[in-house]
């Protein structure tokens, strides 16, 4: 539209046809042209608006690229192109249509997000235009502005929400992907390990400017390509609330600005999530690996209660069992030996090998060393509790090593027993044999004791009795006394009154024995003192004691008649300790003679 067609006065459609004159075919074209170029600004309008929705099509989710092709597409746009520049400012990022400067001649609009102001929409005339309906802009200039503020509002609150939810769904993939690699590689700490690190960096914001790093108990784990830098993220891997590594995110270079620095609220909150995953994962794999170390210990322990069932007594066959046990219960069982060295005697497994990596404890019987046992690593290991060794590894040695001894100790006492027992027996046959010898001999003696009491008696009869005889008539006869004195002593060898006597009753003195005899042979008070060179009342007394030591003081029995009577056959003594007269057998078992003077 030229100079002249802006600058004349709007007429209203309704007025400018109600009179016609000679002017009318001048005044139809002016419409026309009006018309006409209302209808372009319309169409202009409306190709930005295409074109915007184009870009948005084209460039999606390039909110960069969507926002420059947009400011690109307004100058054309306006009434006046050709002194027309445009700018959007969106969350402090600035784009601009070629040769902008910013002039006082400026219509705007805000970008809203969430009701809050994020961006501008902002077209500038660089010289000064004839004023219009708002300044120098039209009011459909107006409509447009804020048709494209609305749209590029509303494009980049979707984009936000795409790109938000693509951030969420890259995060679930990357715990997923822990997850799976947790069922994949278990028991296998350091393959979930390595696999999570490659997990992380296609999970955050800019991935192509992103590596990752996992620090666990002194190991590394890095993606490929990684540096270190300032622009970190990380966060602490805790077991059993203690450090126990680290899960780092660097970019290569500086990324605009967000929430944490160059990193997303979303972006913590998954390294957090991240770290926590596998600390928990390690922490379970510890405890089942632990696990798995205590039953293999058990099996072992178990393994030698079983050998020292099966080989008891052997204890060769049982430590050759029990060195061969002791490789599989260790924590890397594939480069494990064992030696056994007992009494001067060694007991190997496979292929045993002496190296400088070995655990070893001692064998104690009765606290004296009686031998080792080693376990040892054919190659070197990563460092543990005791060298490449665990603690539990040094419990089950020790537990291994004190079963042996007090194993090799039973079957000791054992086998020693058992020594014993067969020469007892051998000793408890030669005593047998030796005790049938003394009964033989014993019988004999009692024989020949026989025979000679039946050769005394026989010798007394035949040989001193007729003396006495000879005598009795010959000696005077007050010493007639010591004669039948004599003849009794003799008869009493045959019948040993004093012996039962002293036997029976302990308490007689040997002085009262004598008077017991005498009494038996029928001499008096008065004899029995004048023979003995004693008192009568002396005599007197002693009979008194031993009628007491006889228990038959106070009762109606004759001296002389229990003593002539116990020579015959021996009195047993009445429940009440008394001597019984009413039951007279056998004399009794022969007692120990007393020594009492």
């Amino acid at each position: 539209m030229g100079e002249k067609g802006r600058n004349r006065k709007k007429v209203p459609l309704q007025k400018r046809g109600a009179k016609r004159g000679t002017d009318s075919p001048i005044r139809d074209k002016e419409e026309r042209e009006k018309i006409e170029n209302a209808l372009r600004e319309r169409v202009k309008e409306l190709r930005c608006l295409y074109g915007i929705a184009k870009l948005v099509e084209l460039h999606e989710p390039n909110l960069d690229a969507i926002l420059q092709g947009a400011v690109d597409l307004l100058p054309p746009s306006w009434q006046y192109p050709e002194v027309t520049c445009a700018r959007i400012i969106f969350e402090d990022k600035y784009y601009e249509s070629p040769d902008f400067q910013e002039t006082q001649h400026r219509q705007s609009a805000d970008i809203l997000t969430k009701g809050e102001r994020t961006g501008v929409v902002e077209v500038y005339y660089t010289q000064e235009m004839p004023p219009s309906d708002e300044g120098p802009f039209l009011n459909e200039e107006r409509a447009l502005i804020n048709a494209v503020a609305e749209r590029l509002s509303a494009t980049a609150k979707r984009m936000k929400a795409e790109n938000a939810l693509r951030e969420r769904v890259k995060e679930l993939r990357c715990l997923y992907g822990i997850a799976k690699l947790d069922e994949r590689h278990e028991p296998n700490l350091d393959a979930m390990l390595q696999g999570a690190v490659e997990l992380l960096p296609p999970s955050w914001q800019y991935p192509e400017v992103t590596c990752a790093r996992i620090i666990f108990e002194d190991r590394e784990y890095k993606s490929p390509g990684f540096q270190e830098t300032p622009h970190k993220q990380s966060a602490d891997i805790l077991i059993t609330a203690e450090k126990a590594g680290v899960v780092e995110v660097c970019y290569t270079r500086e990324m605009p600005p967000s929430d944490e620095g160059p990193f997303l609220n979303e972006e913590r909150a998954l390294i957090n999530a991240v770290a926590e995953r596998l600390g928990a994962t390690a922490e379970r794999m510890r405890a089942e690996h632990a696990l798995r170390e205590r039953i293999k210990e058990l099996r072992c322990l178990y393994g030698i209660a079983k050998l020292v069932e099966r080989h008891d007594p052997n204890l060769d066959a049982m430590l050759q069992g029990a060195v061969e046990l002791l490789p599989p219960s260790w924590q890397y069982p594939q480069v494990t030996c064992a030696r056994i060295i007992f009494e001067e005697k060694e007991y190997r497994s496979a292929g045993f090998k002496e190296t400088g990596f070995k655990q070893s404890t001692d064998i104690i019987i009765t606290g004296q060393k009686a031998g080792a046992v080693e376990v040892c690593y054919t190659r070197k290991m990563p460092a543990a509790d005791e060298g490449p060794f665990l603690h539990e590894e040094r419990a089950l040695i020790d537990a291994v090593a004190e079963r042996l001894g007090r194993t090799a100790k039973r079957m000791r006492m054992e086998e020693e027993l058992r020594s014993a027992h067969s020469e007892l027996q051998v000793e408890r046959k030669a005593l047998q044999e030796s005790n049938a010898a003394l009964r033989a001999v014993l019988s004999r003696i009692e024989d020949e004791k026989g025979a000679i009491k039946e050769a005394i008696m026989a010798n007394v009869d035949k040989i001193i009795m007729p003396i006495l005889h000879a005598l009795e008539s010959e000696v005077d006869p007050e010493k007639m006394g010591y004669i039948r004195l004599l003849r009794r002593n003799l008869e009493e060898i045959t019948s040993p009154l004093v012996n039962r006597l002293s036997r029976r009753f302990l308490k007689l003195t040997p002085a009262e024995l004598k008077t017991c005899n005498m009494i038996r042979m029928g001499l008096g008070t008065k004899e029995i003192a004048q023979i003995r060179h004693v008192s009568p009342a002396t005599v007197s007394r002693q009979r008194e004691s031993i009628r007491k030591k006889l228990a038959i003081s106070g009762r109606n029995v004759n001296l002389v008649t229990f003593l002539q009577t116990f020579n015959v056959a021996a009195p047993q003594m009445g429940p009440s300790g008394r001597l019984g007269l009413d039951s007279l057998g056998e004399e009794p078992a022969s007692r120990p003679e007393s020594s009492e003077e």
